[in-house]
């Protein structure tokens, strides 16, 4: 008899009266897809308007839907594509423990597009995904998402977490809307662009290598030629002429209408960047900050990834940032990859302590200062654990401390999780080989930094 398990649900089986653990290969399905995919072609025909590439955004799902893990949706950058994710989407599914936790799924959208073009499809997109899958909003993976995006997808993932306001508006109607035209607020497809909220799904981003507030990198004379050659879908042309028209009652401005690109978009000079970048990020929404240098000698401030400048990158009130010598390639390092890890896994710490499993053990409250209780009995500080804290409990130190927090190497993660599980069994007599194997045996952390 032939009997066929899914990995991502089953990790063992049962024969005759024993636990039998089962092997599993999580790489070569998705190295599979990526192969096949011809994305890399396919993302830079789609920057330059050629045929054979996408026109909306699209959501790829590396495992069957699981109403009971929390959803890492990740968003690449300018004129790429899921290829781009290949070392941080293989390493997490390649580990129990956040395979266990989370599910990945991936953007891939048409980077030639408008930014806010893309952030009101994408944001439709993912609502729709999440409904069809989970029509009353109540499994686990409807709440608690992560957003992770690299470069513009960073600057994507941080508008889907920030408020508007009237901001845009004032900035779309000084540079688009002539001087003594009213323009229609009440306009839905205007609206759906130019005033948004955070997404309530989402609880956490990590945005890397993101260009915030611009780039110079987009203003040079390569990339002013390389724009110059981005092509905008003809049925977005006419549908933006046509929304010109019925919000102004002006039809031969609309017909000479400029459309910017993406590339416009990311300069530093441009109108649209320097007001989304001082829209707030909601409260509820813990984030993180992980940014390249090229140089590790010279002043941080003046620093850059060759694409992406610090200043650019840097948000103040991050709960942790991490910066890596690097290109503007920074997440499919190994450095950038361990953070992420990180991460994840004091979030889930956080989310242990908050349903009360280390309050029995430990003889302290669940609550928010019970959790202050076990991080000074761990000997925590509160940057390097940055991520285990909401943006209630604690708010980050002087950028100084922020920029040299974190764990930098294994064995002090190592120590900080052997901590942790001593400190529950003190009061026993328990040798130091019972400590490890209890230890492995719940959380499984170990193997992933040794």
């Amino acid at each position: 008899m032939l009997s066929v398990y899914d990995p991502y649900r089953e990790g063992s089986v049962e024969r005759h009266g024993q636990t039998v653990p089962l092997s599993a290969n999580f790489s070569a399905g998705y190295g599979i897809w990526l192969a096949r995919s011809g994305f890399a072609g396919q993302s830079l025909r789609t920057l330059f308007g050629s045929a054979h590439g996408i026109d909306t955004p699209r959501i790829y799902m590396t495992q069957p839907f699981d109403p009971n893990r929390r959803i890492i949706l990740m968003l690449h950058g300018l004129a790429s594509s899921p290829e781009a994710w290949v070392n941080v989407a293989n390493d997490i599914q390649g580990d129990e423990v956040l395979r266990q936790h989370f599910q990945v799924w991936q953007v891939y959208y048409p980077t030639n597009v408008p930014i806010l073009v893309n952030l009101a499809r994408f944001r439709r997109a993912t609502q729709q995904t999440l409904v069809h899958f989970d029509p009353d909003g109540t499994a686990p993976a409807s709440h608690g998402m992560v957003l992770i995006g690299h470069s513009m997808g960073g600057v994507l993932a941080r508008l889907l977490v920030s408020t508007s306001g009237d901001a845009l508006w004032a900035t779309f109607e000084d540079k688009y809307v002539p001087e003594g035209t009213d323009i229609d607020r009440e306009d839905e497809r205007l609206n759906r662009l130019l005033n948004f909220t955070p997404m309530p799904q989402v609880e956490r981003a990590i945005f890397i290598a993101a260009p915030h507030r611009g780039t110079p990198f987009a203003s040079n004379r390569l990339s002013r030629w390389a724009a110059n050659l981005v092509r905008l879908p003809l049925a977005l042309l006419n549908e933006i002429e046509e929304v010109m028209q019925t919000a102004t009652n002006i039809e031969p401005q609309g017909r000479t209408f400029h459309v910017p690109n993406s590339i416009e978009h990311l300069r530093e000079t441009d109108p649209l960047i320097r007001a989304t970048s001082q829209l707030p990020i909601s409260a509820e929404v813990c984030f993180h900050s992980i940014i390249a240098r090229r140089r590790e000698n010279g002043p941080l401030e003046d620093s850059d990834d060759g694409v992406v400048p610090y200043r650019s990158a840097h948000l103040v009130g991050a709960l942790s940032e991490k910066v890596i010598v690097a290109g503007h390639g920074v997440q499919e390092t190994p450095r950038a990859i361990l953070e992420i890890r990180r991460i994840f896994c004091v979030r889930i710490l956080r989310r242990s302590i908050s349903a009360g499993r280390f309050a029995g053990r430990l003889g302290i409250r669940s609550d928010r200062g019970g959790a202050s209780c076990l991080l000074r009995r761990l000997g925590l500080d509160e940057v390097a654990v940055a991520g285990l804290c909401s943006n209630h409990w604690y708010s980050a130190p002087n950028q100084a401390s922020v920029t040299e927090a974190g764990v930098e190497d294994r064995s002090k993660f190592f120590r900080y999780k052997l901590r942790i599980e001593c400190y529950g069994l003190a009061g026993r007599v328990c040798s130091l080989w019972r400590v490890v194997a209890v230890w492995r045996e719940r959380w499984g952390i170990v193997h992933q930094f040794v």
